[in-house]
This record gives C-alpha cells, structure tokens and sequence, in this order.
C-alpha cells in the first residue's frame, strides 16, 4: 500500500527480513533511498540477507534481469547476499557449484544487479564490525 511514497526503510532489531519480501520492496518502491537494516548482536552490525538467485531476480522468459522501481532513486544500500558458492574453500559450510563456474557466474549477475543501480552512493554489503566498514 505504501510502496510509491517509501523514500527510507530501516528495520532495527529485526533479525530475519526474507529475500522474496526484500525483493518485492525493491523491484515495488519507485522513491526508495535508502534501504537498510543493520542491527547489532553479539558486537558484529548485520545486513539483510537474500540469496544469490533472489537478489539477482532473473527474468526466465527473457534471460535478463527484472527491472526494480528504485534502481535509479537508491542512494543507500545494505545487504548480505548468500548462497554464492566458493569453491576455493574447503569448509563443510560453504556451497558447492552444480556445475564448474557457477561461482563466477552468480558474481557477474550480483554485479550486473548492483551497477543497475546508478544513483548509489553508500553500499554496505556483508556483516561489518564497526560502522566505518562500509563501501562508498
């Protein structure tokens, strides 16, 4: 109801904000500025997160990406995005490729996403220990 006026959204304290319900803030708010949710627990600040495949929000029918409303209005953004796998590491916790190259493939659509954002002036990404760890 309120996705054509929302110019800030800042969650505080909220530890699970879903991909598909970030998604449609993004792709939905024509005046979105800045989008954030950072929240402090155990002394690490912490992102939203979505998945890999939700943030890059890929079109089936065409192959290419959906547009989002706030593409040209969103100044400051934070998020984690999840579920790239890295094959360079070992650990039990990390995802594995389907198939060879699928790493270098979900961070050239997760870049492709971020340059559609043209306005963008602050990114933070990832979970930062202090608030001077961030992307402008």
């Amino acid at each position: 109801m309120h996705f054509y006026s929302l110019e800030i959204l800042e969650v505080d304290g909220c530890f699970s904000l879903k991909g598909d319900y970030l998604v449609q803030v993004l792709s939905s708010c024509t005046n979105l500025h800045t989008l954030s949710n950072i929240f402090l627990l155990s002394g690490r600040l912490r992102h939203p997160t979505i998945g890999a495949e939700n943030f890059i929000d890929m079109d089936p029918a065409t192959g290419s990406l959906k547009p989002w409303h706030c593409e040209k209005t969103l100044k400051v953004f934070g998020v984690t995005v999840t579920g790239i796998p890295r094959p360079d590491l070992k650990e039990d916790n990390v995802f594995v490729e389907a198939y060879p190259g699928q790493s270098q493939e979900l961070h050239a659509q997760v870049y492709d996403r971020l340059a559609r954002l043209t306005n963008l002036e602050t990114l933070w990404s990832g979970n930062q220990l202090d608030w001077t760890s961030f992307q402008d």
